[in-house]
């Protein structure tokens, strides 16, 4: 049984031209070329994604240290 990853593989050595020749100027890419280019934009939305909730991250705790400070100040 083929898995996941190898079945995209094959769909898109079979279908690759004709599906992804709007994406590129030049010749349509082959099978592993495309799979290397959608790995590749996985990887880059979940480093954005990430990187997104740890800049939330930062601010939420900020935002908490700033308030208890103010608050032991202030109290």
């Amino acid at each position: 049984m083929l898995t996941l990853y190898k079945r995209f593989y094959w769909f898109f050595v079979k279908f690759g031209g004709n599906l992804t020749s709007r994406w590129y100027l030049h010749s349509p890419p082959s099978g592993r070329r495309m799979l290397n280019t959608i790995d590749y934009q996985i990887i880059i939305f979940l480093i954005n994604f990430t990187t997104k909730f740890e800049a939330e991250l930062f601010y939420f705790s900020f935002i908490l240290h700033l308030t208890l400070i103010m608050g032991y100040l202030f109290d």
